[in-house]
């Protein structure tokens, strides 16, 4: 379980990492092309792996089939547009903002789960979505420039909401090869980007921070995802997303640690709300978790046992 814990906290360091890398190589390389090269990045890489992993030992492999590719396609279409909007959010914003309002797919994710699988949301829930919108509202106005508000966030509010639709559509496929996945998941939006990004005139940058922006992608993306899902198979759902949850924090102390500035009382306040917002959901999902174990239980016993 130790094991299985550590990947996961080092899956959320690697998402993390992309924010501030993302910080300095959007400085050299266009919004859209940087989009597509993350991905295609991440395609390439766990592409590769998943091709050495075939001619080793097919057999053991769970190959996607059937449905999955349709839970795929509305994955592509959807990471399509969440990277478009993250990369310009990033590129607008503060590092420290931005990676401190992608919590907010926390909100979007149980939002979605509401809507499209009816699952009904607990109190505990809707008091920690309370909590992360205020912060995420909060952290919307600059104090700098007397409380304006930044419509740069809700690029990132934006991206956050596709991850929402994007993490339930990935439970239809969580027991496939999380290598394949990861290849199928990135390569459509990865090429579809690109189009985008040549269309635009966007295709302008030098072979070095392009091969910076790929390395990104390789490591934030495709070996973020494929050591989430290692880690998910050996941890339970709830305390496997409270650990996971921290790659918003961790990206905002990268952030400020490779471009040191002091932030305004609003972030310290919003990190705050934040943490608590996203420790009362990871609660409400471990209680949810103990619930489904145990069926026969009142609603009386779903108290914490010492």
């Amino acid at each position: 379980m130790i094991k299985a814990l550590l990947i996961v906290f080092l899956s959320a360091i690697l998402a993390a990492i992309n924010v501030p890398a993302s910080q300095f190589l959007l400085g050299k390389v266009p919004a859209l092309l940087m989009g597509s090269l993350t991905f295609l990045g991440a395609s390439i890489g766990t592409g590769t792996i998943f091709l050495i992993r075939v001619l080793r030992d097919r057999k053991s492999i769970k190959f996607l089939s059937g449905r999955d590719w349709l839970s795929v396609l509305c994955i592509n279409v959807i990471d399509t547009g969440a990277n478009i909007m993250l990369f310009y959010g990033i590129k607008l914003l503060s590092g420290e903002t931005a990676s401190l309002l992608q919590s907010f797919e926390t909100v979007t994710t149980a939002i979605v789960a509401y809507l499209l699988f009816k699952e009904k949301p607990t109190w505990r829930l809707l008091l920690g979505i309370g909590v992360v919108f205020g912060a995420s509202v909060l952290l919307s106005f600059d104090p700098a420039r007397g409380y304006e508000f930044q419509p740069a966030c809700l690029l990132i509010v934006g991206a956050t909401i596709c991850w929402g639709f994007d993490n339930n559509f990935m439970k239809n496929v969580a027991d496939k090869d999380p290598f394949e996945f990861a290849f199928m998941k990135c390569l459509v939006p990865g090429i579809v980007i690109l189009i985008i990004a040549a269309a635009f005139g966007q295709v302008q940058t030098t072979w070095a921070f392009a091969g910076f922006s790929l390395l990104d992608g390789f490591v934030a993306y495709g070996l973020s995802v494929t050591l989430l899902v290692y880690g998910f198979r050996k941890l339970s759902a709830s305390l496997g997303t409270a650990v996971y949850a921290m790659n918003p924090f961790i990206g905002a102390a990268l952030s400020l640690i490779f471009f040191p500035k002091t932030p305004a009382w609003t972030f310290y306040v919003s990190i705050v709300l934040m943490l608590i917002g996203e420790g009362v959901v990871a609660l409400d999902a471990h209680f949810s978790e103990k619930k489904k174990k145990a069926p026969n239980k009142t609603v009386g016993e779903d108290i914490i046992q010492p």
